[in-house]
């Protein structure tokens, strides 16, 4: 810096004598440049650029500056002749790659990473960039690839490391990425996304108590990042040591840090306040694909009246798939927020004059809860993809069920609760489940639980009270399969000589995977949402132990919209009991494996139409509330 400094007092003093020498303003502009005044380096490489305006050397400075001024239209226009005047520079791609992500131009900056390292294969920072690039526009094996070059280029680059890994987590090879990423921490203890990217990894193993020192961490190394507060939630609902309070505070911190200082963000609503009127709902996701939130309510978007609703939906993600142009489909407008901040999305929510928000996301991954904090619909509500109160105070209401929100639980909930008549979700089940299969222990000569949620809902009480179970039922095994399995750290976990372990599927395989068991065993504290569902239309049925969080009692509003109350118990006794009084019966089994897809297709579980007219119910409603209060 001191040697800058001088450099720079000398070359000022040639500049006030000479004014005007490209070479002076070059270097000037380097200087600016590598002292992060991007303002005063515009100026000077302008004035080069001016007197030699074909230098693809000048040309690229200039295109840094213009990018680190926020010009960044202006950048890519400068690069972009940079690039025909010297179209074989690597390095003036990578700063076009940089300014093209700027400008959320991501399939315009991978190519031009992608032809930066074809023309310097040893380009560490082109394939760090590429694999960031490839990574947001969802191609995770390319990614991967890329990230793994820049690794092997640059070996102790934390940045990398924490790249790599991040993306093996997105690839469900937490295994693969926990070496990564304890490297990562380890050349850089500060480095607050790898602890987050760690803490990941460690819930995906299942070990919760890593995971949450993880996000602890990673929060007290940068206390403004509300995704690491939003996963520290989450991981608190998976652990049997945090209960709805501790679950609600947590939310409540959330909101005091991110959310409520937003509240001057919001302005007035000049929503037509009759009560009757067609009402503009929008809802808010990231998940209208093939995922819980896109099973759990495309039936409801196909089933909405659309005499009294219009629909809106905001997407936040670039996947998509067919369960997404369904979703497209039924809604009236398609809004795609992903490339949007938080401030624009919530002009774009207001533009659109949206009488009800709604969130289906929650404080799961990609939500997009601080557009809800700048109130930009008069009525804001929770719902579909959640797992616990948000804990704000710009989200008016959750919509839930009198399973998962009993009376009495209401002091759990920053919102008002507002329980919907059957289940607070629907099942549209894909075209491609397989027929009920018959019953494996008929075949096997003994029973066959099993349990396909992810690692991190099975806590250390699961696995006991599983073995209670198993000793309750002599001869018995238990079936795991998930992609997590591969880690030696997650079997040593649940080290029980009769435990089965199988890897991940393919969802249609997954489903046709259900022939291998006979009971599910729901885990704990945390309860199987889509899972349960699925094992109950693959003919399976499942025990539960309700809790008292929102995440311990999904299979409990599910078994109880299907009729299966006696699968829902309140004590590890009462779990251990039904399962072995099921397991003791195999023709009570057998019979109700046949008919449980028939039952669950008359039950409010499937019938999307009356989810639909339940949800609207509750709309009118919370909206004549809004309109009371706005005078009417």
């Amino acid at each position: 810096a001191g040697r800058l400094g001088r450099a720079e007092k000398t070359l000022l003093k040639i500049e006030t004598a000479h004014p005007g020498v490209p070479d002076v303003l070059h270097l000037l502009g380097v200087i600016a440049l590598q002292t992060d005044r991007p303002d005063l380096a515009l100026k000077h490489l302008e004035g080069a650029v001016a007197a030699a305006p074909r230098s693809p050397e000048l040309l690229t400075l200039l295109g840094s500056a213009l990018r680190g001024t926020g010009k960044v239209d202006a950048a890519i226009e400068v690069l972009e002749k940079a690039q025909t005047l010297a179209p074989d520079r690597p390095d003036i791609l990578y700063t076009l790659g940089n300014a093209l992500i700027n400008a959320d131009r991501l399939d315009d900056a991978a190519d031009r990473f992608g032809r930066a390292v074809q023309l310097a294969p040893d380009y560490a920072d082109a394939h760090y960039n590429l694999g960031r690039t490839l990574r947001r526009l969802g191609r995770m094996e390319d990614a991967r690839g890329h990230y793994e070059k820049a690794v092997a280029l640059t070996p102790n680059q934390a940045d990398a490391l924490n790249g790599l890994g991040a993306t093996l987590n997105d690839l469900n090879r937490p295994d693969a990425a926990l070496p990564h990423l304890l490297r990562a921490v380890e050349l850089e203890p500060k480095f607050a996304d790898a602890h987050g990217n760690l803490a990941n990894t460690y819930t995906e193993i299942g070990d919760t108590d890593a995971a949450i020192g993880h996000l602890k961490e990673a929060l007290k190394l940068n206390p403004n990042d509300p995704r690491t507060g939003s996963n520290l939630i989450m991981g608190k609902s998976y652990s049997p040591d945090y209960g709805p309070g501790d679950i609600l505070a947590e939310a409540r911190r959330w909101n005091e840090r991110h959310a409520a200082p937003l509240q001057s963000h919001i302005e007035p609503h000049s929503n037509a306040p009759g009560p009757d009127r067609r009402l503009k709902v929008g809802y808010v996701s990231a998940d209208f694909r093939r995922h819980p939130v896109g099973y759990f309510f495309e039936g409801a978007l196909a089933a909405h009246d659309k005499q009294g609703f219009e629909i809106f939906c905001y997407a936040n993600s670039p996947a998509a798939d067919e369960v997404t142009e369904r979703f497209r489909s039924h809604a009236d407008h398609w809004r795609d927020i992903t490339g949007l901040d938080d401030d624009a999305a919530a002009r774009r929510v207001r533009d659109d004059g949206i009488d009800i928000l709604v969130d289906l996301t929650g404080h799961t991954g990609k939500n997009r809860l601080l557009l809800f904090a700048r109130k930009p619909a008069p009525v804001q509500a929770t719902g579909g993809g959640l797992f616990s109160t948000t804990g704000m105070d710009a989200m008016d209401y959750i919509l839930t069920d009198r399973f998962e929100v009993p009376e009495g639980y209401e002091q759990h909930y920053s919102e008002t609760v507002r329980r919907l008549p059957h289940g607070y979700v629907c099942y549209t089940p894909p075209d491609y489940a397989a027929a009920v299969p018959g019953l494996p222990a008929a075949a096997n000569g003994f029973i066959t639980f099993g349990c396909f949620n992810t690692l991190a809902k099975i806590s250390a009480d699961a696995v006991a009270l599983w073995g209670q179970v198993l000793d309750a039922v002599p001869g018995s095994k238990l079936l795991l399969r998930t992609h997590a399995l591969k880690s030696p750290a997650a079997r040593e976990r649940l080290s029980d000589d009769r435990f089965i372990f199988k890897d991940g599927l393919p969802h249609k395989d997954l489903l046709k995977a259900y022939a291998e068991i006979d009971i599910a065993l729901d885990p704990l504290p945390y309860s199987g949402g889509l899972t349960t569902v699925e094992a109950l239309w693959m003919g399976v049925p499942v025990v539960t132990l309700s809790g008292e969080t929102f995440a311990s009692r999904h299979s409990t509003s599910h078994l109880s919209n299907v009729g299966l109350t006696e699968l829902v118990t309140d004590s590890p006794e009462g779990y251990v009991s039904a399962a072995a009084g099921l397991a003791g019966d195999l023709g009570r089994l057998a019979e109700l494996r046949a008919g449980l897809r028939a039952r669950m297709k008359a039950s409010p579980l499937c019938d999307t139409k009356q989810f639909a007219r339940d949800l609207e119910t509750a709309y009118r409603g919370l909206w004549r509330t809004w309109c009371k209060g706005a005078g009417q």
